[in-house]
């Protein structure tokens, strides 16, 4: 990759069309916060690009590899992190871009099922948070649902002991939601 080696994300797709994404691309002509991300192909395969409207792009894929959950800061959302979900297979790479409306970082994301994804939303994210996340990362979380079918976020719990939330994994049944607090260690949220 040369010059590029710091500008690729390595996020190997669950159908295994894509392992990495370039965001080698300079901002795009619709606007300062937009840059275009670049699907690398693991046959070489040329991707459309895919458009994203903001800065500190990260991502995670639906458990099909269907669709592209990720997060990225703009000047839309005072600079915070916004969650969109975008289809991302090699035909539909960057259809039906869609803004989630929750303030958060996509890696407090898991999902549950292709059509349902847990997160953790910190409570009180000032604005510019997206800029500099080392000084948030012990904010106290909500835990939201995200029903993709429908477009709506519901918020599931609030932690009586205020905490921050990583690392999150739902059972298979969907009854128990795992994650780590601020201090690394092993918690649990009852869904049902």
């Amino acid at each position: 990759l040369g010059e590029n080696e710091s500008k690729v994300e390595v996020n190997w797709s669950p159908n295994n069309q894509v392992l990495p994404f370039a965001i080698t691309a300079e901002s795009s002509s619709s606007g300062l916060d937009s840059n275009v991300i670049y699907p690398v192909g693991k046959h070489q395969e040329n991707f459309k690009g895919l458009v994203v409207e903001g800065l500190g792009f990260d991502s995670l894929w639906s458990p099909t590899g269907k669709q592209l959950l990720y997060s990225v800061t703009g000047s839309y959302s005072s600079q915070k992190p916004l969650l969109w979900i975008v289809d991302a297979t090699s035909s539909t790479m960057g259809d039906n871009r869609t803004s989630l409306g929750l303030n958060t970082w996509v890696d407090k994301c898991t999902w549950a099922s292709s059509s349902t994804v847990y997160c953790a939303v910190p409570i009180d994210l000032p604005a510019n948070a997206g800029l500099q996340r080392a000084l948030y990362v012990d904010e106290p979380d909500a835990l939201y649902k995200l029903d993709l079918d429908t477009g709506r976020s519901t918020l599931v719990a609030i932690p009586a002991e205020e905490t921050s939330m990583e690392n999150l994994s739902v059972s298979d049944d969907e009854s128990l939601l795992y994650f780590t607090n601020e201090s690394g260690q092993l918690e649990l949220l009852r869904l049902k």
